[in-house]
């Protein structure tokens, strides 16, 4: 993957062969997420985005390429996926000489221009935003708690919660990444009253994760 690509579409690309990879949460997330160690809807069962990159491209301080895996340059590899820019920065499409020159000068290692990794095969899923209201915030805590306690063993689940106190609503999305309606492995959140729900099946990852939620909420 090029440096410049966003989540989106990169997965939007893959599914074409029902393939994904380990990427971020929400589309318009760039793969410097890479180097951050990254959270993905599938690090449940394939580990950190970092942990499922095979090899980078990097161009080092003294403008020399080079591979950077677990068998070449394997220190600058461990570095790299979770150093986030103490060690390296991701390359734009279209970047400067200029700023090129300040970053690797600034202490950084080197730039990074390209990263493999392993994709897993993906079809159908289902998933969605919950919102609760602000009156059943401990039923949601207890259901948090019992989700992390035996829930999370199932890892085709995740779950990403929004608790915006201020606007008297909870958001929570929920993914399963298999065609399974109110999967167990979320039980104990279904008996509690919701403003509204979204979730259902979804033909591909990208359906899920790309609708922008519209509950008038600042990000």
């Amino acid at each position: 993957m090029g440096a410049g690509n966003r989540w989106g579409d990169v997965y939007n690309y893959l599914e074409t062969f029902n393939r994904l990879v380990v990427g971020g949460r929400v589309p318009d997330v760039g793969i410097g997420l890479l180097m951050g160690g990254g959270l993905s809807h599938l690090s449940n069962q394939y580990g950190f985005a970092a942990d499922n990159v095979v090899s980078f491209e990097v161009v080092l301080a003294n403008a020399s390429a080079t591979t950077a895996s677990a068998i070449l340059n394997a220190d600058l590899f461990f570095a790299l996926r979770g150093g986030s820019n103490n060690y390296g920065t991701r390359a734009r499409r279209f970047v400067p000489l200029s700023a090129f020159h300040r970053r690797l000068t600034n202490g950084t290692v080197g730039i990074v221009t390209h990263a493999t990794m392993r994709t897993y095969p993906i079809g159908k899923v289902w998933g969605g935003v919950v919102a609760y209201n602000n009156t059943y915030v401990d039923a949601l805590m207890r259901a948090f708690a019992m989700y992390q306690k035996s829930g999370q063993l199932d890892t085709k689940s995740a779950i990403i919660a929004d608790m915006v106190f201020t606007q008297n609503i909870n958001l929570v999305t929920f993914v399963y990444l298999a065609p399974v309606r109110h999967p167990v492995a979320f039980s104990p959140f279904y008996n509690i009253p919701s403003l509204y729900d979204q979730t259902k099946f979804h033909d591909t990852f990208s359906d899920l994760i790309g609708p922008p939620l519209s509950t008038g909420i600042p990000r």
